[in-house]
C-alpha cells in the first residue's frame, strides 16, 4: 500500500540557458508527480515560452513556475534543500545518494507539520557554482561512470524524482528502513529566517574587523556560511544565534 500523503519537494533550476530543457525538466517532473518548478536568473526571457514547447504541454497542468533573481530568494521559504552536483567539492558538507536524500525528504515531508523540501541544479554548461551550494544544507551526488559523468539537465531532473517516485510508492514500513540522515524533533527553520540571522552576524564580525582582506572575506564568508546550513537550524538555533550575536556586540563584559 503505497503512501501519498508526503509533501513533494520543490525543483530549483539556477541559471537554465535552454528553455528546451526547463521544458524537458517539468515533463521529467510531472512524470512522477513532482509539480513545484522554481526558475532562478534564467537566461532570457523567452525561456519559458520555449519550455511550454517542449514540455508537452504539461506546464499547464503544473502550478505557475515561479522565477527569482538569486537562490536565497528562491529558497527561503524552504527548511532543508539538496544541491545536485557530480563536480568534488572542497566544502565540509553532507554528501548523500540519490536514495539516501530521497528517503530524508520523503521522511520531512511524512511529519504531522511537514517540511518544505528542494532540490537544486545548476546550469547546463557549469552546473551550480560553490555560492550557490553554500546556500543548501546538503550535496546530492549521482553515482555514474567516474570517467563521463556529465548529464543532460533534464536527466538529472528525471533521476532524483524518480528516486522520489519509487519511494512515494513503498509501503511506509519499508521507506522508513532507507538510510536517511537524523532530524531534528523541533521545528526547523526555513532558509530565509536562517539567512536573517546569519547577515546579522556577519554584518557585526565585518564592524569588528574580523574579515582580514577583501580577497579573502567572500570565503570566508561562505565557510561560515556552510557551517550553519550543514547542521540544519531549527528556530529555537537561530534566535539563540541572534541572541549570541547581541550578547557579544551590546552587553558590557562582566566585572565580577
Amino acid at each position: 500500500m503505497s503512501n501519498n500523503r508526503i509533501l513533494a519537494p520543490v525543483i530549483l533550476l539556477v541559471k537554465p540557458q535552454l528553455g528546451e530543457n526547463v521544458g524537458m525538466s517539468a515533463r521529467a517532473m510531472l512524470n512522477c508527480g513532482v509539480t513545484e518548478l522554481r526558475l532562478v536568473a534564467p537566461r532570457d526571457t523567452c525561456c519559458l515560452q520555449r519550455a511550454m514547447a517542449a514540455s508537452a504541454d504539461c506546464l499547464k497542468q503544473m502550478p505557475e513556475v515561479a522565477v527569482y533573481k538569486n537562490l536565497p530568494e528562491a529558497i527561503r521559504d524552504l527548511q532543508f534543500v539538496y544541491a545536485s552536483t557530480a563536480r568534488v567539492r572542497h566544502m565540509n558538507m553532507l554528501a548523500q545518494s540519490p536514495m539516501q536524500a530521497v528517503a530524508d525528504v520523503v521522511k520531512r515531508g511524512r511529519k504531522t507539520m511537514p517540511e518544505r523540501t528542494g532540490f537544486v541544479f545548476g546550469a547546463e554548461s557549469s552546473g551550480l557554482d560553490n555560492e550557490d551550494v553554500a546556500q543548501c544544507n546538503a550535496i546530492v551526488t549521482i553515482p555514474l561512470n567516474p570517467v563521463f559523468t556529465s548529464l543532460n539537465l533534464a536527466q538529472a531532473v528525471l533521476l532524483l524524482c524518480w528516486e522520489w517516485r519509487k519511494a512515494l510508492e513503498m509501503p511506509v514500513e519499508e521507506s522508513e528502513k532507507m538510510p536517511r540522515s537524523p532530524v531534528s524533533s523541533h521545528v526547523p527553520a526555513t532558509h530565509g529566517h536562517v539567512d536573517v540571522a546569519l547577515r546579522h552576524l556577519m554584518v557585526e564580525l565585518n564592524r569588528r574587523g574580523f574579515f582580514k582582506s577583501e580577497t579573502s572575506e567572500s570565503v570566508v564568508k561562505r565557510n561560515i556560511q556552510t557551517m550553519f546550513k550543514r547542521i540544519g537550524m531549527n528556530d529555537r538555533e537561530v534566535q539563540c544565534l541572534h541572541g549570541i550575536v547581541r550578547c557579544l556586540t551590546h552587553f558590557p563584559i562582566k566585572t565580577e
